[in-house]
């Protein structure tokens, strides 16, 4: 198993502060964003690892 950790829409919405209806739309239309993986029937989750890098990316394009 690897130690990857999943991240719901409303755990990615809070690291963002913004809405849910915000990351379904940056899923859709933000390039780089990363896409969420659908892990169950009606459960699908982001990777921890893909979002700390976008959020890495973000902030160092902001220096």
């Amino acid at each position: 198993m690897s130690g990857e950790s999943y991240l719901t829409v409303q755990e990615v919405a809070d690291l963002f502060n913004c809405t849910v209806q915000t990351i379904w739309r940056w899923a859709r239309e933000k390039n780089g964003f990363p896409r969420p993986v659908k892990v169950a029937a009606g459960m699908t989750r982001w990777r921890g690892s893909e979002i700390l890098a976008f959020e890495k990316k973000i902030w160092e394009a902001a220096k």
